[in-house]
C-alpha cells in the first residue's frame, strides 16, 4: 500500500485526517507554520508518531522504508528488489543491511525496537554488547518488534559468517 506523503510544506490536515480515519500509512516531516504541522499533530493524538519525520534526510528514509516493504507496491519481492538495487544502482552490502534495518525501524510492528539509536545501529540498553543475552532475549519475548529485529541481526551474522561478508 503506498504510503500518503503530506509533503513537506505546507501540510495538509485533511488530507492526514482522511488518511488517518482509512487506516493508511502517513508520513509528515512538519515545518514551523501551524498549517505545516497539523498531520503531526494528528499523528501524535492517536499514538502513531513513527510517521513523523524530524529532518528531511529521516522523511526520505522513511518513505523509501514504507514504499518498499510492500510486494503490491512493485509487483516484486523484496529479495529482487534488493539484487536490482546491486545491479542497477551498485548499491553495498552496508548500504542494503542498512535498508532492511530502517525498514523494520518503521515498520508498523508492535513492540518497543531493538535500536536506542539508528546512526550508527546501537542495541538498546538490555542487548548492547551481546544480543545472545539472557537480558537481551527477556527484552525481546513478548515484544514483536524486537524480535523480528533480533531475527534479522541473527540472519546477517550467519550471512556474514557464511559469505566472509563485512559491512
Amino acid at each position: 500500500m503506498w504510503p500518503i506523503h503530506t509533503g513537506i510544506r505546507p501540510n495538509a490536515g485533511t488530507i492526514a485526517s482522511d488518511a488517518i480515519r482509512m487506516g493508511l500509512p502517513l508520513l509528515t516531516l512538519p515545518g514551523e507554520a501551524f498549517a505545516s504541522r497539523m498531520a503531526g499533530r494528528l499523528l501524535s493524538a492517536i499514538g502513531a508518531t513513527r510517521g513523523i519525520a524530524r529532518s528531511l534526510e529521516e522523511y526520505v528514509e522513511i518513505a523509501v522504508a514504507l514504499a518498499t516493504d510492500d510486494e503490491g507496491v512493485s509487483r516484486s519481492d523484496m529479495t529482487h528488489e534488493y539484487v536490482r538495487a546491486v545491479e542497477s544502482y551498485n548499491f553495498s552490502y552496508a548500504q542494503l543491511k542498512k535498508m532492511a534495518r530502517e525498514s523494520l525501524e518503521h515498520s508498523f510492528l508492535p513492540g518497543t525496537s531493538l535500536w536506542a539509536g539508528t546512526k550508527p545501529f546501537r542495541a538498546v540498553g538490555p542487548c548492547q554488547g551481546d544480543l545472545k543475552s539472557r537480558k537481551c532475549q527477556d527484552f525481546i519475548n513478548g515484544n514483536e518488534k524486537g524480535r523480528v529485529q533480533w531475527k534479522l541481526e541473527a540472519e546477517f551474522a550467519e550471512f556474514e559468517r557464511r559469505a566472509g561478508a563485512r559491512e
